[in-house]
Parts: C-alpha cells; sequence; structure tokens
C-alpha cells in the first residue's frame, strides 16, 4: 500500500519536472526552407533522438510534453504535413516525406527555444534550386548560417546533434568590453598628454561652462557613439578645433578647424569706429 502511495505522489508530481512546450511557430520559406521554431516553459538539456520510417522521419524529445496535438500543412518541397504529439512522456515530431528532406537543429541560448531547419535533401538540393532560381539569394544560403549545426541523419535510432546560439551574442559582449577598455584608455592617454604638454594646469570654465582664454586648455565639445567599435569626438586646443573618430582598433582625424575669437578691445574698437 504504502509502495502504491509512493508511485502515484511521484506520478501527480512528475509534471513539475517536465519541460512543456510553450509555443510552435512556422516559417516557411519556398524554396530554401522550412523553420520550425519551439519554445519551452523552462531550459530543456535534453538531446534529440531520431528515427527514420519508411513515410516519415521521428524527432523525438525525451521529457518534453505539448498540451495539444498539432498538425501543420506544408507545401514546400512536397513535406507534406509535419505533427507534434506526445507518446509515452516525449514529444514526438512527425515530418512525413523523409526521403526529399534533411533536417538541422539548433539550440537557443539558455536552452529555452529549439529551431529546426528543415532543407531539401542533398541528391534534390539543385533541383529545388533549378526550379526556383528566381527566388534565391546569392549570397551565402541560410543553410550554412553559423548558429545552425548540418549534421547528416542516419537512417534510423540516431541522435541529432544541436549547438547554442550563445556564442553570437557573448562574442558582442566581449567586443563591447575590449571598446569600453579602449575607450578609457585613449581618455587616460589624453589626460597624460595634456599634463605633459601643459604642465597640469586644470581647465579654466566660465559659468557658462566655457574655457577660459588660454589657448593652452584642452576641452572636449562633445562626444557621441558611432557604434559599438567607434566614437566621435570634438575637441578644442591650442585654437583649433578637432573631430576625431576613436576606434578600438585606431583613431581618425576627420577635420582640423582654426578658432577665431574676437577679443573685448577689438570689438570696443570695431564700435568706436561705426559711430
Amino acid at each position: 500500500m504504502q509502495k502504491n502511495f509512493i508511485f502515484l505522489f511521484l506520478l501527480l508530481i512528475s509534471p513539475l519536472w517536465a519541460v512543456n512546450v510553450k509555443n510552435v511557430e512556422f516559417f516557411d520559406r519556398p524554396p530554401e526552407r522550412v523553420d520550425m521554431m519551439i519554445t519551452f516553459d523552462s531550459a530543456y538539456k535534453g538531446e534529440v533522438n531520431e528515427e527514420l520510417k519508411d513515410d516519415y522521419r521521428l524527432l523525438i524529445l525525451k521529457g518534453v510534453s505539448i498540451a495539444k496535438e498539432r498538425e501543420e500543412k506544408i507545401s514546400t518541397f512536397d513535406i507534406g504535413s509535419i505533427k507534434l504529439f506526445n507518446n509515452e512522456g516525449n514529444l514526438y515530431i512527425a515530418i512525413f516525406n523523409p526521403d526529399k528532406v534533411a533536417v538541422y537543429a539548433s539550440n537557443v541560448a539558455d536552452g529555452f527555444g529549439l529551431r529546426f531547419r528543415i532543407t531539401p535533401a542533398p541528391s534534390n538540393a539543385l533541383e529545388a534550386m533549378k526550379a526556383n532560381a528566381k527566388h534565391l539569394n546569392p549570397s551565402v544560403s541560410d543553410t550554412q548560417n553559423p548558429t545552425t549545426l548540418n549534421l547528416p541523419l542516419k537512417d534510423k535510432d540516431s541522435t541529432l546533434d544541436f549547438k547554442t546560439d550563445i556564442g553570437t551574442s557573448a562574442m558582442g559582449q566581449i567586443e563591447y568590453i575590449i571598446f569600453l577598455i579602449v575607450m578609457v584608455i585613449v581618455i587616460i592617454a589624453l589626460l597624460l598628454w595634456r599634463r605633459k604638454v601643459f604642465g597640469g594646469q586644470p581647465i579654466l570654465l566660465n559659468k557658462r561652462g566655457e574655457a577660459g582664454k588660454k589657448q593652452d586648455d584642452l576641452r572636449i565639445i562633445s562626444q557621441r557613439p558611432v557604434d559599438m567599435k567607434n566614437r566621435l569626438v570634438t575637441f578644442e586646443t591650442q585654437g583649433y578645433r578637432y573631430l576625431v573618430i576613436l576606434g578600438t582598433n585606431h583613431s581618425t582625424l576627420i577635420d582640423k578647424i582654426p578658432i577665431h575669437k574676437e577679443s573685448a578691445t577689438d570689438f570696443t574698437q570695431h564700435f568706436k569706429e561705426r559711430n
């Protein structure tokens, strides 16, 4: 009796640890591919098993369940349809007409999503491209997207590997950190250069925040980011205004403009002459 109670208790709470499908989206892009995006309510860390049958190809996600069976009609390269359903506590994805397609998988960052890319099989890919050449982009095909791991499918009972897309975002964060470090180094270099050239004299500001009349003062007029790697900076020093692009790898001088300031004496003399 106690064993039956424990079994019943485990059976009731087992859905708490299961990964549930939140949403399934299909992106039919003939004639190149069909993308199927599955999102989960929690991270999926398991494998994608594969079985090749006579009339369909099965993709199996262990420990995943979907609330309602779904079937999507697909017209691209004669797939027929894609069906998602539960079986023995696992999610089954059946792709009909399996001989004409190849399947590639990529795991969205943190495992909260899984993308399947379905393309014509290698033997049929050339025919599909010739028949629909006007729809194709002459650049690199999306099937060679670096975030997708392209793996040939075995005949049956194989595992479809996948990798995450987190590498791209991590690389972007690393580049941004490098950019910040370079910007700090450039600012420190400017401060050291100013101290060396001008003897460490402070920049004098009037009530309007403008620099004093000393031609040796260095004043940053404005700065704004151009992109993650470059920043546009305008500053004045030694009677000139400089427009510079500061980048992570190099800096470029855009323009150098002399500053013409009419002194108070010249203005008074000009006023007397007019009167």
